[in-house]
């Protein structure tokens, strides 16, 4: 049994060493991240709503919800091959990155991804958040929305 454990362990090891997550940008690169680029052919930009949400039928998750909504410049679809593939929330230089992220669909033009699961911040405080965006043929590029307050919802 403890060898069957033991080479599960080195497997998981190996795994997260070749290709597992990439490295996280440092908050400074996180910071300096654009607020509008070039991707895909299209000038795109991003807006945040972070908000926590404490009505009774949501449970007990009241972590920080992000509402993060991509737009193109020219008010055209954005490429379909463009995904989100991470969020950073930046509060300071303190940075959350482990959300569970969900697209949305039916909003047009606009490409919507809810992420949730984040930090228990205080609602009022400040967050800027960054996303990552992947095209069809692996290019990645850093998008910032600019600091937003967190909402709450009672």
């Amino acid at each position: 049994m403890f060898k069957k454990c033991l080479v599960l362990l080195v497997a998981c090891l190996w795994l997260a060493g070749c290709g597992g997550s990439p490295t996280s940008p440092s908050t400074a690169t996180l910071q300096s991240a654009a607020t509008s680029v070039t991707f895909a052919g299209k000038t795109l930009t991003v807006t945040s709503y972070p908000y926590r949400d404490f009505m009774p039928s949501t449970g007990p998750d009241t972590s920080l919800r992000v509402i993060l909504t991509i737009r193109t410049g020219d008010g055209s679809t954005v490429p379909s091959g463009v995904t989100v593939d991470a969020v950073w929330a930046l509060n300071g230089s303190t940075s959350f990155s482990a959300w569970t992220l969900s697209p949305q669909s039916g909003f047009e033009q606009n490409y919507v991804v809810n992420a949730t699961k984040g930090p228990t911040w205080d609602v009022g405080m400040s967050v800027t958040a960054v996303i990552r965006l992947k095209d069809a043929s692996g290019n990645t590029v850093l998008l910032r929305a600019p600091s937003q307050p967190i909402a709450s919802t009672f």
